[in-house]
């Protein structure tokens, strides 16, 4: 019932196209200046729809040329920046590609009422955001498709990207035997496991926006002479110790099949919207763990299903 009044109103406005700072949009009301003078290379201005919900167009000037090798890294910190601006629930989370620029649509909502419904694009040098608020879903979700929908780029030329979200790259995982996708080049590290057990750690850590991406391994020590369930113990510690690293709070684990060999999944939750995963197996007396770190809001997307599914031993048993 709310949607559909939400989209009755939304039909009765006289929405009207405007050019803002070189872009076009439509907007339900003329749109007023409400740039803070100190601010640098920021504009914006406010819309008001059916009195209730404003709508908020804002133009940033990226200076950083290094900045802008990693765009999706802006629009992580446009989604924390909303959030940071009034806590709350990140509601929802999907990439998206506009005219082959990179962008994000995001929902938070605060902890005081209000929601935040958001598209944040990455068009040349700026930081494009159209941005609604309201006291409901139903009523912030019409404004911003209506809004979105009418967006142009104005004498902006397309983009070059021709994906939304990452593209993601078969990586081999140095020495250890594995391959895996990932959404740009690991970085790789070595350590010791901790004080007791005499096992180095590779890790292999990659990233895209606020998702972060891991795959560790280890030799087993005298993995010849383990006995009955020491394998499961090992396994189990592993996935502990990860959660323990970012202090989350594990659900009960459950066996699965990692590329044909028995393993365990942990998930835990961290903080008010974190998600920790981890998916640990042990495979020719080597132990594997993949991890990836996320809002609670991605835990089902298609990007983190990939990244676990694309994991592959590169020898087969006995090879």
């Amino acid at each position: 019932m709310l949607a559909s009044l939400a989209f009755l109103a939304l039909s009765q406005t006289a929405w009207k196209p405007y050019t803002l700072g070189g872009f076009g949009i439509q907007l339900p009301s003329p749109p007023v200046d409400a740039s803070l003078p100190s601010v640098k290379d920021t504009r914006s201005w406010r819309s008001m729809h059916n009195k209730l919900n404003a709508i908020v167009f804002g133009i940033s000037t990226i200076n950083d040329p290094k900045a802008l090798e990693n765009p999706d890294q802006i629009l992580a910190a446009s989604v924390a920046g909303t959030s940071a601006s009034d806590p709350g629930e990140l509601v929802s989370e999907k990439d998206i590609l506009v005219d082959g620029w990179p962008g994000v649509d995001y929902l938070i909502h605060s902890d005081t009422g209000i929601f935040y419904n958001v598209r944040s694009m990455i068009i040349g040098d700026k930081m494009v955001q159209i941005l609604v608020t309201g006291f409901s879903e139903a009523a912030v979700k019409p404004p911003l498709t209506r809004a979105t929908a009418s967006f142009t780029l104005g004498s902006t030329a397309k983009g070059p990207q021709t994906v939304a979200g990452p593209s993601f790259l078969r990586q081999t995982l140095g020495a250890s035997g594995a391959v895996i996708d990932l959404p740009r080049p690991p970085k790789e590290e070595s350590a010791p496991f901790n004080d007791k057990v005499p096992m180095i750690l590779h890790r292999f850590s990659s990233f895209y926006e606020n998702r972060d991406y891991l795959v560790v391994y280890a030799d087993i020590p005298d993995a010849a002479s383990a006995k009955e369930g020491d394998f499961d113990q090992l396994i189990q510690g592993a996935n502990d110790s990860l959660v323990d690293t970012v202090h989350g709070t594990p659900t009960p684990s459950t066996d699965i099949v990692l590329d044909g060999s028995p393993g365990i999944r942990t998930i835990a939750k961290i903080g008010d919207a974190g998600l920790i995963r981890i998916e640990t197996t042990i495979y020719k007396d080597r132990l594997y763990s993949l991890v990836s770190v996320a809002p609670a809001c991605c835990k089902d997307s298609a990007e983190i299903k990939r990244f676990f599914a694309s994991f592959h031993f590169t020898a087969p048993k006995g090879g």
